[in-house]
């Protein structure tokens, strides 16, 4: 005979369920909308608009900002950066690990590396940009996450709290826009099972969230910045 175990939880648990619901659904409905349409596009069409983008890209490459794109780091020496709107690689770089650097992109030919920097003296396990294109934080093996100034790759502040192995560390979407400087901006996780939260004036972190046991490989938050999910 099999018994389904059903536990309600505490009142907060409803309380956030109830918010993301109320918060994703009317999003999910345009992104459905959105998806019908783009069905109806032609073949043609979508070429055309992913030249655009290609161009936009190299665009915004000379006044430093990829504004709305993703950057992802790789021990595999690549980095990558991936447009949001269709989830393809608009971009791939080499060149890290490499006395020399050669670059190439299936996608667009004529994307090369903006600017380079030696992270760490350990390997650098994440990157990510701020909500406003300005800044990068970076993630490292040396327990070390750092932030540095787009696009000329300055040092901006070194962020020490960790003692072991940073897997992730994230932007709070509202980082830079509307958060004063002095509000939780980011947050990080390690391989001790530690998740700290840290904001844009201090190198020391602002509080430490407790409940893994054991390592915390990612962090993420929530579009609204109200939740931050660890796994």
């Amino acid at each position: 005979c099999l018994q389904t175990w059903y536990h309600e939880g505490p009142a907060s648990l409803k309380e956030a369920r109830l918010w993301l619901a109320r918060y994703s659904l009317p999003r999910a409905m345009r992104r459905l909308e959105a998806a019908r349409a783009l069905k109806e596009v032609a073949e043609a069409t979508k070429t055309i608009r992913q030249q655009e983008l290609h161009k936009s890209l190299r665009v915004s490459r000379y006044h430093g900002s990829w504004t709305g794109s993703r950057a992802e780091t790789g021990l595999d020496a690549f980095s990558r950066v991936w447009d949001p709107r269709t989830g393809l690689c608009v971009v791939f770089l080499e060149g890290h690990l490499k006395e020399t650097s050669d670059q190439f992109n299936p996608v667009e030919p004529n994307l090369n590396n903006f600017c380079s920097q030696i992270g760490d003296d350990r390997p650098i396990s994440f990157c990510h940009f701020s909500p406003d294109s300005k800044m990068l934080a970076t993630a490292s093996w040396s327990g070390l996450c750092k932030l540095w100034s787009v696009p000329d790759c300055a040092l901006i502040r070194t962020l020490r709290g960790h003692n072991t192995n940073v897997g992730a560390v994230a932007f709070r979407p509202q980082a830079g826009v509307s958060l004063d400087r002095s509000d939780v901006s980011l947050a990080s996780c390690a391989a001790d099972g530690t998740v700290k939260l840290w904001n844009l004036e201090s190198d020391e972190p602002v509080a430490d969230i407790e409940g893994h046991g054991d390592r915390v490989s990612r962090v993420s938050w929530h579009p609204s910045g109200r939740f931050l999910g660890t796994t």
